[in-house]
């Protein structure tokens, strides 16, 4: 018969506590070394920091703030971060580079537990000062229309980076300068806004080097300098086509939908290279898909589709009447109603039907433009540009657009001084093959002499008032020169003297203006 062995049952049981007691052994040496590294830990930050180490100090502060490895102490953490961050804040103040924007970090990370104000944006703008343009950008934007001082200081900093040679702080600048529409501690003025936007393309700005060309086109802070823009122009090609293929290299860079945009329209109206409506179409295709609403529209995408575009509304009429017009031989008709298929405005989406009204305006448009109506060729280019039925109609857009201006050259030879405001359009903004900015202001000056003999000794009232109204909305409302609304109320005043009747334009414009100019 079997016997069981006690002593044998009672080995395991054993075994089991010697290993529990083992293991309760191990993990009080393991506590106990974690403690011992935590102190020495301490021991030694403590040490340093006494002997001016104010990273140390700075770490050893943290770790008394979250309690990681030692007790927590918050008065004690603040003592050691006073020192530590006052140590970094005169080396700064001294020209450390390093420890500014060390500094700066810091006071910003942890300004919810330490909290010292001003001091991430005084050791930030010395940094800036001493060349860290990154710096200065970052900080400019924190400060950005925060109130007028604060608007200030972004600006001060921002010209700060431009000096230290920033092209996007450059290009900024200058549009400040340039735009008066944009919130800005400064007043508009050209010249400078012209010098910055020229030193924005210096340092490898696109977008710097086509708004200058377009200043220098237009005359805006100075004298018109066609030859100067189209070098200017032809700078800014291979700068925008970079920015358009690949991503900015930089968060403050022109936005890779801005660039192709911008690209784009060189492209389409042959500025600083020849006309080439296939690669504008390509650069807004580019653009559309990162985003670029303003290439979305230049390319024809519904607004409806863009995401993010804000659009007004408003009231295009009854699009059954458009249709009905468009029936009856009027293409502008035809084009009003094909948009509002293709967009889903008023009607439901429908883009076969959007085609057909297309080609019905392109048809109409043919006609008259055949009969000798200049007008029509253009309106016929724009239209074979547009997509219709997937394809876009290129050379037969550029042909039309060659057989306006010709038609308007031989008008405007014969004395039809409407012709020539028209063509002088056509070469200035790049509807003409080869686009002539000389030519194109040659023709306007001439526009604008003719306008102002008629205003200042027209032997009829009729054409003397014409020719002041002519002046007046040409210096209010100019798209190919800078807007001078000085000179419109001038024009729009000598206007007014010679009006009769109930409807007085030019009278009601000058009292609008007068507020403006005031």
């Amino acid at each position: 018969m079997y016997r069981s062995n006690p002593r044998a049952e009672g080995r395991p049981r054993r075994l089991r506590w010697s290993l529990l007691a083992l293991g309760v052994v191990v993990a009080a040496a393991g506590a106990f070394a974690l403690v011992k590294r935590d102190w020495l830990k301490t021991f030694r930050q403590e040490g340093r920091c006494r002997k001016g180490s104010q990273e140390d100090c700075i770490a050893l502060a943290l770790r008394l703030a979250s309690g990681d490895g030692v007790r927590g102490d918050h008065q004690r953490a603040q003592q050691l971060w006073a020192i530590g961050m006052s140590a970094l804040d005169g080396k700064c103040m001294g020209g450390d580079l390093q420890a500014c924007l060390r500094g700066a970090s810091l006071a910003r990370a942890e300004e919810h537990r330490f909290p010292q104000p001003g001091l991430a944006l005084r050791l930030a703008v010395r940094a800036c000062e001493l060349g860290s343009e990154p710096t200065c950008m970052d900080e400019a934007q924190r400060l950005a229309g925060r109130g007028r001082a604060e608007d200030e200081q972004a600006f001060s900093l921002r010209a700060k980076a431009c000096e230290h040679g920033h092209s996007a702080a450059c290009l900024h600048l200058g549009e400040l300068y340039r735009h008066q529409h944009i919130p800005s501690p400064v007043h508009a003025d050209p010249p400078t806004a012209r010098q910055y936007l020229e030193k924005a393309c210096d340092r490898g700005s696109g977008d710097g080097c086509s708004q200058a060309g377009e200043m220098y086109q237009r005359g805006e802070g100075g004298a018109v300098q066609v030859q100067r823009a189209v070098e200017l122009y032809r700078r800014a090609v291979p700068l925008l086509d970079a920015e358009c293929q690949s991503p900015p290299t930089e968060r403050w860079g022109l936005p890779k939908g801005d660039a192709c945009h911008t690209l784009g329209i060189l492209r389409e109206k042959g500025r600083g290279t020849g006309v080439d409506l296939q690669r504008a179409l390509d650069a807004w295709k580019l653009g559309c898909e990162a985003g670029g609403s303003s290439s979305c529209l230049s390319l024809g995408v519904p607004p409806k589709k863009i995401p993010g575009l804000i659009l007004e509304r408003f009231d295009t009429g009854p699009v059954s009447s458009a249709v009905r017009a468009c029936g009856e031989g009027q293409a502008s008709s035809c084009v009003r109603a094909a948009d509002a298929y293709a967009e889903g405005r008023g009607v439901p989406e429908n883009g076969s039907e959007a085609d057909r009204l297309r080609l019905r305006a392109a048809q109409l448009f043919r006609d008259s433009c055949n009969e000798g109506q200049a007008l029509a060729c253009t309106a016929l280019g724009d239209v074979l540009k547009s997509e219709i039925a997937g394809k876009r109609d290129l050379a037969g857009a550029v042909a039309a657009y060659e057989q306006a201006a010709s038609l308007r050259s031989k008008k405007c030879d014969s004395g039809e001084w409407v012709e020539c405001d028209r063509l002088a359009r056509m070469y200035l903004d790049g509807r003409v093959v080869g686009q002539d900015l000389s030519r194109g202001w040659e023709l306007l000056n001439r526009v604008v002499e003719h306008h102002g003999r008629e205003c200042d000794s027209g032997a009829d009232p009729k054409r003397r008032r014409a020719g002041c109204s002519w002046l007046a909305f040409s210096w209010e409302l100019s798209d190919v020169r800078p807007r001078d609304p000085v000179q419109a109320l001038r024009y729009y005043r000598r206007c007014c003297e010679l009006e009769t009747g109930d409807d007085r334009a030019c009278c009601k414009s000058a009292a609008k203006l007068e507020q403006e100019v005031r």
